[in-house]
């Protein structure tokens, strides 16, 4: 995959920690900064990269996931957010960026765009809500109906799924898509092995624990405090958020648009990348034109 799709990979030092990062596109557009989920690497954006492909995309897998270094920090998204503005602003020093993310990527993306501030020109999120009690939108837990969000942080999860990492996790990639098969086997074999043994299964499950974390830092955006254009989708089927990804964004941003993608349940880049592409590719252009407006 990495020669066909013109993928570079290497690990860039951000902070105190190294991520592994892969980047790809001629640059003839603006640079896009893709934040994949869990528990998935950067290769969830395999099938976006040639829809993409006059973007310079940068693809980093998040602190603690895939090749990434684990860390004894939080993983907190504001937290994970401050490596990534680190990555943009100092390692590439890129400006004009789109930030784009899936799952706990997508409240990484948000973070990351409002940090990156001047140098975002668009954030968009895909499938999550951001976790407040503001009364932005739907709870990212639904009451309770996202059943993983609770036993992640048990502390018994940990016990449970080390050494059981395969029945585990193809549960998530077979039940949450619209349809089984969505991942492909192979893909599947590489992010189980990402996820493989107690460091990295700890980390993983460091995304749930943080949430009363990613609660309070939402208070530090506040109502209106993105200042730039938002796309908030989400899969209307199976485990797919519909429009609650814009109901939620709608409270921190207002040039909000967005919505459902038909056919299509979380698993987005994966299900419909040539749908997610033209959503993207309209929305940036909704950017541009917002910049020239008087």
């Amino acid at each position: 995959m990495t020669d066909d799709a013109h993928i570079t990979q290497r690990r860039v030092r951000c902070g105190g920690i190294q991520l592994n990062v892969m980047t790809a596109g001629s640059g003839d557009e603006e640079p896009v900064l893709l934040l994949h989920g869990w528990p998935e690497t950067a290769l969830a954006w395999r099938k976006l990269v040639p829809l993409l492909a006059r973007h310079r995309l940068i693809m980093p897998d998040l602190r603690g996931l895939g090749g990434s270094d684990t860390v004894d920090a939080s993983y907190d998204k504001l937290s994970v957010a401050e490596d990534m503005a680190t990555l943009i602003a100092d390692v590439f020093d890129l400006r004009d960026v789109f930030v784009v993310g899936h799952d706990w990527g997508g409240v990484a993306a948000f973070y990351t765009a409002w940090l990156l501030a001047e140098r975002a020109k668009g954030l968009a999120v895909l499938d999550v809500t951001i976790p407040n009690d503001l009364g932005a939108g739907p709870d990212i837990s639904q009451g309770g109906q996202r059943w993983h969000h609770a036993f992640h942080r048990s502390g018994l999860a940990e016990t449970l799924i080390v050494g059981k990492e395969k029945e585990y996790y193809t549960w998530f990639y077979e039940t949450l898509g619209a349809t089984p098969g969505v991942i492909d086997p192979e893909t599947i074999t590489s992010y189980i092995d990402a996820y493989r043994g107690v460091e990295r299964t700890r980390a993983g499950l460091g995304y749930y624990h943080s949430i009363p974390d990613d609660i309070a830092n939402a208070r530090k955006v506040g109502a209106g405090g993105l200042a730039i254009p938002v796309l908030a989708l989400g899969g209307d089927s199976s485990w797919g958020r519909g429009d609650e990804p814009r109901q939620s964004l709608s409270y921190f941003a207002e040039d909000v648009t967005g919505g459902p993608i038909t056919n299509c349940g979380h698993w987005i880049p994966e299900e419909q990348p040539h749908e997610l592409a033209r959503r993207l590719t309209e929305f940036f252009a909704h950017c541009r034109a917002g910049e020239q407006s008087p």
